[in-house]
């Protein structure tokens, strides 16, 4: 999509001198607009938005979206107060509000809030300005989980070339944008094109974070879990292998931080890779029963393991024999599991 026909597609209507209307959700879930009072007499109002963005991250972290959403609507408030009605501070608080209301799967009042921070970015710098990445980034999400992923793609297009106008073709910031466009492109059936943009994304993981191995833990995570949904199986399990190689060399071999990658490489061996590929040569453990072993035995030797991190353990590992037919292993590692979550009520 040109980022020009956002403007054609905003739906909110702006008050220029009572206020701004910002789009939420009505309670049998149509799209209403709501106007709030633009005029706040208080001269420290630019300190006040700038703490409220910081209680609002911290309520989004926490989970308390009724509230973080709450406090963006008065952001916004705020902010027109400060700035007028459309600027790039108005827009900021907007992107705020859209991104609580997407947590919140309101999803027709968030495309709304992302299409009019959009906006107002374009009409008071440009159309490729950098600010424009982050309300496209809720837009595109917005679509790609209210189940439009051509619009969403189209989207994550745009706001991919934004990054390489302004900090070059292999910026990091554009790693989010092509992950979530990979996805977008494996839910259009495009299952080729998803994986050239996943090994973008690998390219560009190894560039910038080569030097920094555990930075390359938690992308890759993602990256192992996508490729799991995409059925690329056996390069799955490959990632898991290079996670728990980077963990066990920078970290030792019995970190905590080993069983869950572990525990998932394992259950890599209960699927079958869907696009034909073959496995590595010279690949041993045939059934991935070693790597949940494998766990379970950092599990025990570790004093800082919580009684979660066990339960779960053994639980996957029941599940494991479970799917394998080894119904007496399974049974004997749900009883474990549950013999340790019986030793405390409050587990």
């Amino acid at each position: 999509m040109d980022i020009c026909r956002f403007h054609q597609l905003i739906s909110i209507t702006l008050l220029l001198c009572a206020g701004v209307t910002v789009a939420q959700e009505a309670p049998e879930g149509k799209s209403v607009a709501v106007s709030t009072p633009g005029n706040l007499p208080d001269p420290a109002r630019r300190q006040i938005i700038e703490s409220q963005a910081l209680r609002y991250e911290e309520l989004l972290h926490s989970g308390a979206l009724d509230e973080a959403e709450n406090l963006a609507k008065r952001r916004v408030e705020l902010a027109i107060s400060v700035s007028g009605t459309r600027s790039v501070e108005v827009a900021d608080a907007l992107t705020d509000l859209g991104i609580v209301q997407l947590r919140r799967q309101l999803y027709d009042a968030a495309r709304q809030n992302f299409e009019a921070a959009v906006d107002m970015i374009i009409e008071s710098e440009n159309r490729l300005d950098a600010l424009l990445v982050r309300p496209l980034t809720g837009l595109g999400n917005t679509h790609l989980r209210s189940g439009q992923a051509q619009l969403a793609a189209e989207v994550f297009v745009g706001a991919v070339h934004i990054t390489h106008v302004n900090e070059g073709p292999h910026n990091a910031a554009q790693i989010e944008l092509l992950e979530s466009l990979a996805e977008a492109r494996l839910q259009l059936g495009d299952s080729e094109g998803a994986k050239g943009t996943r090994d973008t994304v690998d390219a560009l993981l190894q560039r910038h974070y080569g030097d920094d191995k555990l930075a390359l833990v938690e992308p890759l995570m993602r990256q192992a879990d996508w490729l799991h949904r995409a059925g690329f199986i056996l390069e799955e399990r490959e990632t898991y292998r290079d996670i728990v190689q980077i963990i066990r060399s920078e970290k030792g071999r019995k970190d905590l931080s080993l069983v869950e990658p572990l525990l998932k490489l394992g259950a890599t061996y209960l699927y079958i890779d869907s696009t034909g590929a073959q496995p590595l040569s010279g690949t041993a453990t045939p059934t991935g029963e070693v790597y949940f072993k494998r766990a379970i035995r950092i599990i025990e030797s570790n004093p800082d393991a919580s009684w979660e991190i066990s339960a779960n353990a053994m639980v996957a590992f029941g599940d494991f024999y479970t799917i394998r037919s080894d119904f007496n292993r399974a049974q004997s590692s749900y009883m474990d599991a549950w013999q340790l979550l019986s030793e405390d009520p409050s587990r």
